[in-house]
């Protein structure tokens, strides 16, 4: 964005970091040759997964049986960069889309790896096809904590728009807004996808646009536009 002039601030609202307990994340992985589809839903989801590969030293190459399903291009991109091709993207980047459009059998069995906040409503889509799935959280999210000084700056800042790339970004910037009892005044919100709007909607905001495709260059051609 700011390429394209405009100013923008920054004010992450998540931070991530592996989960404490990774006992359950090995042995999960030790079991990967019963496993015939892996599904990942984002980039961090493809970091962490590798990262527990090879901190356990699992010889995923020689799994030779193995399907990746990934949502969207940016994971594609992400598993295509340190060496694995995904065998699936669905047509709409979301993970309700790929459960509905996933080539599965009825004796296959699916391994999720995921945050520990993530929502699973697509999972029971899946499980009703298949014969096992099991998610597997690998990593945490968690929301930085900001003053209310910190917060009222960046609200002083006359933003034309507010971005969210995520459901749990938009909890917790709306958390915050809570805790300070602050209010937003004549921002328009942006959306990166269907989960995060819904997210938002339950806070009472409606998004001015929403990405299509659900990327973060969706969304920055979607804000061109406006």
């Amino acid at each position: 964005m700011e390429s394209l002039g405009a100013k923008c601030v920054s004010l992450p609202m998540i931070a991530i970091r592996p989960i404490e307990d990774q006992s359950h994340v090995q042995k999960q992985l030790q079991d990967l040759e019963n496993i015939n589809w892996i599904v990942f839903t984002s980039v961090n989801t493809v970091n962490y997964f590798f990262e527990a590969i090879e901190k356990f030293n699992i010889k995923v190459h020689f799994l030779t049986d193995l399907r990746i399903a990934t949502v969207g291009e940016t994971t594609k991109a992400a598993l295509e960069k340190i060496g694995y091709r995904s065998n699936f993207v669905p047509i709409e980047y979301t993970a309700k889309m790929l459960a509905k459009q996933l080539p599965i059998f009825g004796d296959e069995r699916i391994l999720i790896p995921q945050s520990s906040k993530a929502n699973n409503e697509y999972v029971e889509l899946l499980k009703d096809q298949c014969q096992e799935v099991i998610t597997l959280p690998i990593y945490e999210n968690y929301s930085p904590i900001y003053s209310k000084g910190e917060i009222e700056t960046v609200l002083k800042e006359r933003l034309d728009w507010i971005t969210f790339f995520s459901g749990s970004a938009v909890t917790n910037f709306y958390e915050h807004l809570e805790r300070y009892e602050l209010e937003l005044g004549d921002e328009k919100l942006a959306v990166i996808g269907p989960s995060t709007n819904e997210v938002l909607e339950k806070y009472g905001s409606v998004a001015t646009i929403m990405a299509n495709p659900y990327t973060e260059e969706g969304l920055i051609a979607a804000i061109k536009k406006i």
